[in-house]
């Protein structure tokens, strides 16, 4: 994946440039695309690029007179809420975001749109105490939003963002504070290994292998043993599950 972008955290976000290169060391999870590849290669990174961008932003800035109205009625509401109460939506840049009715230290609020991302602000009447760490804004966009802009428009976008929580964009200092890469790996015509597939990175956490095979044959004594599972099932603190007590039912 070809891209503007940069490696090194505490820099700006407006220079910044991304090596041309298929190799980028993997933080999401591994997978293997078959159709369209040369058998003959075995190993190829198809596709990589940036998973998920955390970014900063302040500096010597105040915040905005719509952050400071905004912030009476949010302030209300955050004390008033109660729980199972829906959550607020507040419209920024032409996009709606919920407000969480609680903050996220050090941050006093928290706003979410599941097609952009989260956007975390400093309390706007202790906002002096955030100039020198310059992190009165914490940005996590996610990869959707990533991917479907260019750097440019990547770049544009979250300094409108920004503006309106402070009232002089161009004097922010924005700076990257975490970047997840992700990159996609075949194996050429072959599945993955049952040791490869272990040594995937996976944000889940139990992963179940699973390796289709028409040829599978039971033998009788087998058959038996699976008759007497679905008869006499072993019971754990999940209980038991019913699709594959099923599946014994059809086998059987």
């Amino acid at each position: 994946m070809v891209g503007q972008f940069q490696k090194n955290v505490g820099q700006r976000v407006v220079r910044h440039s991304l090596p041309r290169s298929t190799t980028t060391t993997t933080t999401g999870m591994v997978s293997s695309i078959q159709a369209g590849l040369n058998p003959a290669v075995k190993h190829q990174a198809v596709l990589s690029g940036i998973d998920t961008l955390v970014l900063t932003a302040g500096g010597a800035t105040v915040p905005s007179d719509w952050f400071l109205e905004q912030h009476e009625v949010w302030e209300q509401y955050c004390s008033s809420y109660e729980y199972g109460e829906e959550f607020i939506c507040v419209e920024i840049g032409g996009s709606w975001f919920q407000l969480y009715p609680y903050g996220s230290h050090p941050y006093k609020y928290q706003l979410r749109n599941p097609e952009i991302g989260f956007i975390k602000l400093w309390n706007p009447t202790k906002w002096s105490s955030s100039i020198q760490s310059k992190q009165s804004i914490h940005l996590q966009l996610c990869s959707k939003y990533i991917h479907s802009h260019s750097i440019t428009e990547l770049n544009d976008l979250v300094k409108s963002i920004c503006s309106h929580f402070v009232d002089n964009v161009s004097a922010l200092s924005i700076m990257i504070s975490r970047v997840d890469l992700h990159s996609d790996i075949t194996n050429g015509s072959k599945m993955l290994s049952y040791e490869e597939i272990e040594n995937t990175i996976t944000r889940c956490k139990v992963k179940s292998s699973y390796f289709e095979d028409s040829e599978v044959k039971f033998e009788d004594t087998e058959l038996e043993d699976l008759k007497d599972l679905v008869e006499n099932p072993h019971y754990c603190n999940k209980g038991v599950i019913r699709g594959f007590r099923n599946l014994l039912h059809q086998i059987c």
